[in-house]
């Protein structure tokens, strides 16, 4: 379908009609944009009517008593048109759709794209599924219209639809506003320009300033869905105005609700500092709403925070404030009511962090791990209940100690909270990590390494986003979506793809990269496992009669001898290598049918007290170059704090050199105002002066004149008065 980019990023039709106007009539029927007015509805009906039948020659309904109101005024409307021709019509309607709608075109594009079909949308994802592979990253090249995004960290992204949006971020100490949509269809980057709220099927008034959220399904960041009890209700909250709709953040969170991506504050440049933490609502399109949340307190403003959506609520931990001093507090905002509360809680509080990881499980834990400050990374677990009352906090023990990190990002899939990405001060975290969360109503949960990560790639970074491509049902199955009951089947073939984006380790990076997700064995699993393992060994343990050896491997016997003598000779040249008895290499003459015959014990307690020696020699080695590179880890972490507090202080004296500077210059400025004044002044008291001094000279000649003329009066004296002058 043609159509035509203008610069304000809408999309203009070009059909010629009678394309025009079947589109338009599409658009009005799918009920995409906002609610008009019944004269506008019906004089849209009566267009159509008129476009497509022709002249009103039905009677009119009600002869009987049987017409409604709406039949009546329907079919006035119609009648009124008379012999309107059917062109004229259609432009009529097309003209009326504009100036109700000046985006409907753009709108019907978006709703037709999301309402492709399932095998479209299955054939569609083929190249980031085919592209992904079992327990491996793997990167994706992407295209685009010549444009690729720049690299970044920091930034948030959210799945809508079929498509993954990236949302700002920080590129070399510059934050980003510009948002990108990346079609795991073709892998297709794609850009929109965000703009002030405008009405749209979710609600709001343009012109009032308010907006709503209504309540409906949504996706959380671990897969599942959540849906509202009463999908009825609707608030109103106050909305404000900004251009160009975001302003550039980092460190932000993006969630997913209402088929609109919900974004919680960010780190701004300081004049630009809020009050309190803003709340940002972007639909498909890049309309965004700036909400005014109520509420007895309002949360600061801040950054490298956690959003996760439990129910109809977003719970918000941590970050850092607009003077980079980390937080401990966390807060709930009710997308409904649009309201900041406070929750009380109890247990012991995870310590004020940033850049940690957090999610929701069973639309009743909040999981967070890791994270850090200036100084510190942490690798510890905390769960908080929010169905206990008060909410309770617990700290978890996984069992294996894994790396502090932070800047790290995971995702729920069934019950495995996948981790990757992330760093501890000293490099990028390699492992790719995995919390088995089936037995966390008890408490118990349990660390797995379920990748590995080369130590330069981009997902060994910190602020690298992640997330989970929409599942493509196979043909016949049941496509419903995946609700908290369901638990992955251990032996299920179809594994859930994650996608990745960005990061930091050095280099900024806008690499993508997708992964088949490895199944974690859950505890009971292992268990089976290792019991059934347990009984092949019995079994094996058990006495058997001695078989015969054929005389037809005699060949193979003499072979795995000869390969033994050449294995313990080659072992023999090795420097540092055991030395073996002569006895262990037994030759076989040829036709022999016996196996060669097992060393002497003697033999083996050499090798094995050997192998204790070395064993010892080695481990002490190991714990001296552990110590050795903790001490140097150490020292470098206290000198990268050292610096970091230079840094600090720097940019503190440069903000007050900058802050100095804007003062000097509005003071200069006002001083050269004031001297364009005086000298306006002055040139003005010039032009007097220069007036006065020529009256000066008037006056002066004036003078001269009159003493001349008395001058002469005196001397003419009697002889002028004789020759009559």
């Amino acid at each position: 379908m043609p159509v035509e980019v203008k610069s304000s990023g809408s999309l203009s039709c070009v059909l010629g009609y009678p394309d025009r106007f079947e589109a338009a009539v599409k658009f009005i029927r799918m009920n995409a944009g906002k609610i008009l007015s019944q004269e506008t509805q019906l004089l849209l009906y009566a267009l159509e009517q008129q476009a497509t039948k022709g002249d009103c020659k039905s009677p009119k309904p009600g002869g009987w008593g049987w017409g409604s109101a709406e039949d009546i005024a329907k079919w006035q409307s119609w009648s009124h048109l008379k012999d309107m021709n059917k062109m004229e019509a259609m432009r009529l309607y097309v003209r009326t759709v504009e100036e109700e709608q000046a985006d409907w075109y753009s709108l019907l594009l978006l709703v037709a794209e999301m309402q492709e079909s399932d095998q479209a949308s299955k054939d569609a994802m083929g190249l980031a599924a085919s592209t992904a592979v079992l327990g491996s990253w793997t990167p994706v090249p992407c295209t685009g219209a010549g444009r690729q995004p720049l690299p970044r960290y920091e930034h948030a992204a959210g799945i809508i639809g079929d498509s993954l949006f990236v949302v700002g971020g920080n590129y070399s100490g510059r934050y980003l506003n510009d948002v990108w949509i990346l079609e795991p269809a073709k892998m297709v980057w794609s850009t929109i320009p965000t703009r002030p709220f405008k009405l749209r099927s979710h609600g709001g008034c343009y012109e009032g300033q308010c907006a709503s959220i209504t309540p409906a399904t949504s996706t959380h960041s671990n897969g599942l869905e959540n849906t509202t009890d009463d999908a009825s209700t609707t608030v109103m909250s106050p909305l404000l105005q900004q251009e160009p709709g975001l302003p550039p953040i980092a460190g932000h969170t993006a969630t997913t609700w209402q088929h609109t991506l919900v974004i919680l504050g960010g780190h701004t440049k300081a004049k630009d500092a809020p009050a309190s933490l803003p709340v940002y609502v972007m639909d498909p399109i890049g309309d965004v709403a700036v909400l005014e949340p109520t509420g007895t307190t309002l949360p600061r403003p801040r950054g490298g925070h956690t959003a996760s959506l439990i129910g109809k609520r977003l719970y918000v931990f941590g970050g850092e404030d607009p003077h980079r001093r980390p937080l401990s507090d966390l807060w709930s905002l009710d997308l409904e009511s649009i309201t900041w509360t406070k929750p009380e809680t109890t247990g012991p509080v995870p310590s004020a962090r940033s850049a940690h990881a957090a999610t929701s499980y069973l639309n009743r834990y909040l999981l967070l791990f890791g994270g850090g400050t200036v100084a510190n990374c942490f690798n510890d677990l905390f769960m908080l209940d929010t169905h206990a009352i008060p909410m309770q906090w617990t700290q978890l023990s996984g069992g294996k100690k894994v790396t502090p990190r932070a800047g790290h990002s995971g995702i729920v899939i069934g019950s495995t909270w996948y981790i990757v990405g992330g760093g501890n001060n000293v490099k990028g975290c390699t492992d790719m990590l995995a919390l088995d969360l089936t037995h966390i109503q008890s408490g118990r949960v349990s660390w797995h390494v379920v990748a590995s990560i080369p130590i330069r790639d981009p997902l060994s970074s910190e602020g690298v986003s992640l997330a989970l491509l929409p599942s493509i049902p196979s043909p016949g199955a049941d496509s419903s979506a995946i609700t908290e009951s369901s638990t992955p089947k251990p032996d299920e073939k179809q594994h859930e793809v994650l996608i990745s984006f960005g990061g930091y380790n050095g280099k900024y990076h806008n690499a993508v990269s997708v992964i088949k997700v490895p199944t974690v064995i859950h505890s009971e699993e292992r268990t089976e496992i290792a019991s059934g393992r347990s009984r092949t060994e019995d079994e094996s343990q058990k006495p058997t009669s001695k078989p015969t050896v054929p005389s037809t491997s005699s060949s193979k016997t003499e072979t795995t001898a000869d390969k033994a003598t050449a294995a313990a000779a080659a072992a023999a040249t090795k420097p540092g290598s055991l030395p073996l008895a002569a006895s262990s290499a037994t030759s076989v003459a040829p036709g022999a049918i016996t196996a060669p015959s097992p060393p002497p014990p003697s033999t083996h307690a050499e090798v094995i007290s050997d192998l204790k020696v070395q064993l010892v020699a080695a481990r002490r080695d190991a714990e001296a170059a552990l110590r050795e590179a903790a001490g140097a880890k150490e020292a470098a972490g206290h000198e990268l704090v050292l610096l970091r507090k230079e840094l600090n202080k720097a940019h503190v004296s440069l903000a007050e050199a900058i802050k100095g500077l804007e003062e000097s210059k509005q003071s200069l400025s006002k001083e050269r105002q004031k001297v364009m004044k005086l000298e306006a002044e002055i040139a003005e008291l010039n032009k007097k002066l220069g007036a006065a001094a020529e009256l000066q000279k008037e006056v002066e000649s004036l003078r001269r004149m009159v003493k001349e003329a008395e001058a002469k009066k005196a001397t003419s004296g009697v002889w002028g008065y004789l020759s009559g002058q």
